[in-house]
Parts: structure tokens; C-alpha cells; sequence
């Protein structure tokens, strides 16, 4: 693990294009790209390895028959997952930032498809372009916590960040259970 510093701010897009094209250089087989305002659970590893190792690698297809472009590690429900849900996991159309991981291969294809449009949103292009045809998978029980910032890009409030970006369920300890992608389609 390598920690970068910028010396000047230079914005949410180049300062992601920047960080997973050092994981391109140092030839990483799978980059696990956390922002600074989000909390990882106590098994979200587990469940990043699990998505790339079982999911994207072997280029498992979504239940509508897909491709699986990353595995993401946050979900805002509406309601509370059941506990014997707590280790399954969906796919939805791409792009959910906070908390991602790849393979090689597909690290390629982000660096290659990259926008620079929006110093603001590297995901804008994606979604745009891809939602019909991409994917990403994601664990019903979130195991990344979005909790905002301070002097960040957006120029939010913090209670705007709560009410929109805050989940109220996150794995709180390691599911007993293995991870699991539901058959059914998005």
C-alpha cells in the first residue's frame, strides 16, 4: 500500500484518474478504490475479494446477462435487509463511487474510457454511456459508510451528505456466511 499526497487540490476526477492509473503502473491485478470520507466495514475486504475473485475475474455475467464491470461496496436500501440476507448480492446498472474494486483487465478498460469532462465526476460518462450495458455488483448489507466531508468538492452540507449519501444499515461484523450473487435480473 502507497500513500500519495497531493501537494495542491486538483480535483475529484484527475485525483481518482491519477490514483487508479498508479495501480495500472505498478501492474496490480485488483485495485480497491476507497475515498477519504467513507468507512469500510469490518468484512468489506473479505467481500471485495470474494466479488473480483468469484465475480469479475472469471467475467461471471449479471442475471439479465450483463457484464459485471466492478464490484461496489455501498448500498442505500430503503428498509432494513434481513439478517439471512446479509450476505447477499445484487447487481444494479454502474456507477456507485464510494467504495469500488477491479480487476486488471477491467482497470484497463476504465483508464482507456475515461472522461476528463467534469473535474467534479469521473462517473458522469460512465453511467451516461454504459448504464444499458454494464453493471456493478453490490452486497445488500453495505459494507462501505459514506460520511462526508469537510472542505470537499461539492460544497454541501454536512446534513445534505446524512440525508442523501448516509446509509442507515452497514455490516457491523463479519458475515458467518460466504457472499452470494442473487439469480435474479435488474
Amino acid at each position: 500500500m502507497r500513500l500519495v499526497v497531493n501537494e495542491k487540490r486538483v480535483g475529484l476526477n484527475k485525483n481518482t484518474h491519477d490514483a487508479v492509473f498508479r495501480a495500472f503502473k505498478l501492474r496490480a491485478d485488483v485495485t480497491l478504490h476507497l475515498e477519504d470520507d467513507t468507512v469500510p466495514s469490518p468484512d468489506a475486504l473479505r467481500y471485495f475479494d470474494w466479488a473480483v475473485r468469484e465475480l469479475l475475474i472469471p467475467d461471471v455475467k449479471s442475471p439479465d446477462g450483463c457484464q459485471i464491470l466492478l464490484a461496489s461496496g455501498y448500498n442505500k436500501p430503503r428498509r432494513e435487509p434481513p439478517p439471512h440476507r446479509s450476505h447477499d448480492c445484487e447487481t444494479r446498472p454502474i456507477w456507485t463511487p464510494w467504495g469500488w474494486a477491479v480487476d486488471r483487465k477491467r482497470l484497463t478498460w476504465l483508464i482507456v474510457n475515461w472522461c476528463f469532462r467534469n473535474r467534479k465526476c469521473f462517473t458522469c460518462q460512465f453511467r451516461a454511456q454504459y448504464r444499458r450495458t454494464r453493471r456493478e455488483v453490490f452486497p445488500i448489507l453495505s459494507r462501505i459508510q459514506n460520511i462526508g466531508y469537510e472542505m470537499g468538492e461539492n460544497g454541501r452540507t454536512p446534513e445534505w451528505y446524512r440525508a442523501n449519501h448516509r446509509t442507515s444499515w452497514v455490516a457491523t461484523r463479519p458475515s458467518p456466511l460466504g457472499f452470494s450473487l442473487e439469480s435474479r435480473a435488474t
